[in-house]
């Protein structure tokens, strides 16, 4: 398969259609340390059993959609730290899933309220991608106990105000990504109680330049995403940059639909370590 890439380190891409067959022929017998495929066709549990037949991967990356048996028996792989799901098929459930005490991260969008308390039983957690998912109060309980969680990702959820405010009673979530969510300045609000909080991305919420005022409560962030989409107005250059002066030097600043001058991000440049602008005349 002219498309297929072997390196040394045993990083393993296929972006062809490959059978379960094919993909046990590809078994390096030694452990893979990342492993990813892309193709048209259905991630499904017969690809999946015939990658949990190799001696160990410690991460996968599956950029198709994803049956939720292929997602069971994906996690009984042997030494799975990272499994990263781009889009999972609607039907069946996750239920009756191994918790593998390996698992350090998972992302995966669109996944329902059952799913979500499921992945919630996952023992060792660290980081937890959710994007576009259906929340609900218990499971937002459950997530908030996870021993080990320190980086969520909510964006694009159905995350509001009241959610927010039983989110921000977590002291252990140290990077928070809410943005495109429901949340607003109550919300808002609320979050920034966490005065733990490393990292936040509120990109595209419903608040206003003088919200942003409420983010000098979080004395330990390090990187912050503000704005909206393309061509919104609400969010201006000479509304966002005096708060963000108001701010400790972040290691990294991402302006996302907030037009701004040359100028402006150069004095942006010197003061914060890394800045991300997307609009600049």
């Amino acid at each position: 398969m002219e498309d297929m890439q072997k390196t040394k380190l045993k990083h393993i891409s296929i972006e062809v259609p490959t059978s379960a067959k094919q993909m046990r022929s590809l078994d390096p017998h030694e452990p893979t340390d990342e492993f990813s495929v892309s193709s048209q066709r259905i991630f499904d549990l017969q690809r999946a059993r015939a990658l949990s037949s190799w001696q160990s991967i410690r991460s996968i990356s599956i950029r198709s959609t994803t049956t939720k048996a292929a997602i069971r028996q994906l996690l009984s792989v042997s030494g799975l730290e990272e499994l990263n799901i781009s889009s999972l098929h609607e039907h069946s459930s996750i239920k009756g899933m191994p918790k593998p005490t390996s698992l350090r991260t998972f992302r995966c969008g669109w996944l329902r309220r059952d799913d979500l308390l499921n992945i919630a039983e996952l023992p060792s957690l660290t980081t937890l991608s959710a994007q576009n998912s259906m929340l609900s109060n218990d499971v937002l309980k459950k997530l908030i106990s996870m021993e080990d969680l320190t980086n969520l990702d909510l964006e694009a959820s159905n995350l509001d105000d009241e959610m927010a405010a039983m989110l921000a009673t977590s002291k252990k979530i140290l990077q928070l990504d809410i943005g495109a969510s429901r949340v607003g300045r109550r919300g808002l609000q609320s979050i920034c109680n966490m005065a733990q909080l490393r990292e936040l991305d509120i990109w595209a919420l419903d608040i206003q330049e003088n919200d942003l005022d409420m983010l000098g409560a979080l004395s330990n962030l390090e990187y912050l995403s503000v704005g909206g989409y393309d061509e919104q107005t609400v969010l201006t250059a000479k509304g966002v940059l005096p708060r963000i002066a108001q701010l400790p030097p972040l290691k990294s600043l991402w302006l996302d639909g907030i037009v701004l001058t040359k100028d402006e991000v150069v004095k942006l440049e010197k003061r914060h370590g890394r800045v991300q602008v997307t609009f600049v005349e």
